[in-house]
């Protein structure tokens, strides 16, 4: 999610991420985990970690990149909101909408996990948008499962779920599910008089076939706030050039 198109990063961090953990548990034995590791992959692992660049930049990178990642997962989130409301609804226009909410509430919104702080649209849409597209589905499967706000309880009010799904086997599974939905209407939603699908299917992360997903029921999302309508009508072609 964090470096879609360099494995060269990926497998950096995760062996910072990962030799971490596993040095951890050796340390502290009553630390709930990491599951047995063979010696072989310990020894890799610390190779990795100690050839690699120094820790701290590695980590200051990724969670850069995971600012950009989020903001991406949103723009696909805010476009099926758009849809399910009946607004006009392209990824020029949801970064439009992001980019003046963010200037309404000092960088946050109902589905912002991490302040967004381009000054235009067109920027976030080259600089969180274009590098994350292929793993955007992911994102935005994380931003909902991370803030809760689109999951309802048996009244319809919006709650927080306890969603924990890097860690928890079936609430990675419920996140795999809801991802593969965001996919399924990025692949099949055409923006008004685009011919191309905002997620072209060559250009998508796919689930492997064989997970045993659920096809669980994503939820109907909330109504935008009165004082954010404005930033939905607004919006002109040229405010991307």
């Amino acid at each position: 999610m964090l470096y879609p198109d360099d494995e060269a990063k990926r497998e950096e961090l995760y062996a910072i991420l990962r030799s971490r953990y596993v040095l951890l548990g050796i340390a502290e034995p009553a630390f709930a985990g990491p599951e047995p590791v063979e010696r072989a992959e310990l020894i890799r692992l610390l190779g990795a970690l100690y050839s690699a660049r120094p820790a701290p930049d590695v980590l200051r990178d990724a969670r850069h990149r995971e600012l950009r990642g989020s903001i991406a997962g949103e723009v696909l989130l805010r476009i099926r909101q758009f849809v399910d409301q009946s607004y006009p609804a392209s990824v020029n226009r949801a970064c439009h909408f992001m980019v003046q909410v963010a200037k309404q509430t000092q960088g946050r919104s109902d589905t912002t996990l991490l302040p967004i702080r381009f000054q235009n649209p067109r920027l976030l849409l080259e600089r969180a948008w274009a590098p994350n597209k292929s793993v955007a589905h992911l994102w935005a499967a994380h931003v909902v499962q991370w803030n809760g706000r689109i999951e309802v309880d048996e009244t319809d009010r919006f709650v927080l779920p306890a969603f924990q799904w890097f860690v928890n086997q079936e609430d990675f599974l419920r996140f795999l599910d809801m991802a593969v939905q965001f996919r399924q209407f990025g692949e099949c939603y055409r923006a008004p008089g685009q011919k191309v699908p905002i997620l072209p299917s060559a250009d998508a992360w796919c689930i492997p076939g064989h997970l045993p997903l659920m096809n669980r029921d994503r939820g109907t999302f909330p109504t935008f706030p009165q004082e954010w309508q404005q930033a939905l009508g607004d919006y002109r072609a040229r405010d991307m050039q």
